[in-house]
């Protein structure tokens, strides 16, 4: 129940992002990668994104100290196939994933576009990624997010995962 409660704060959090910035326009879509830190603290740890066109920019944020969120925010002028990646402060790192995101992560594997964020991570880091890209709406109206929640107290990282907005793993 607690980690029920935790996750939709993050989802507000997340819609929170989300009210705060301008209506999405009609010619562009908004894209918003979160993460929240639930418990605990993970400097270091980085989120991300970024789609699958050639030569695309990777999206990224950083927890710095004591923070215990970070958010990017991307806008993009048509339907996209984005990598969500999330980037462990260590190598080898231990972690667990929910149920719920690793239904996410392993959703569409063997028919799907591979992830384009999986290389992102910087060196020394543990990387955690859906298997394929996510597609957005073609409704240019609709934004899409990816959140991920993490507690570190425990010297694992337990990772929970949502998304809103996208239609799902891209196909091959």
């Amino acid at each position: 129940m607690l980690l029920k409660r935790r996750l939709f704060s993050a989802i507000g959090l997340a819609m929170l992002v989300v009210a705060g910035t301008e209506a999405a326009r009609a010619a562009s879509q908004e894209t918003f990668i979160t993460v929240v830190i639930q418990k605990g603290s993970a400097p270091g740890l980085v989120i991300g994104y970024r789609t699958s066109d050639p030569g695309a920019n990777f999206v990224n944020c950083t927890i710095t100290g004591s923070s215990q969120t970070c958010s990017r925010e991307n806008t993009n002028s048509s339907t996209k196939n984005l990598g969500n990646i999330i980037c462990l402060p260590a190598s080898n790192a231990k972690y667990t994933v929910s149920s719920r995101c690793q239904s996410l992560l392993n959703n569409g594997a063997g028919s799907c576009q591979t992830n384009s964020s999986s290389s992102q991570c910087p060196s020394g880091t543990t990387a955690v990624f859906p298997v394929c890209n996510y597609r957005t709406s073609s409704n240019m109206s609709n934004a899409a997010y990816w959140v991920w929640n993490v507690g570190t107290d425990t010297g694992v990282y337990d990772i929970d995962c949502l998304q809103a907005g996208y239609l799902g793993p891209n196909p091959k």
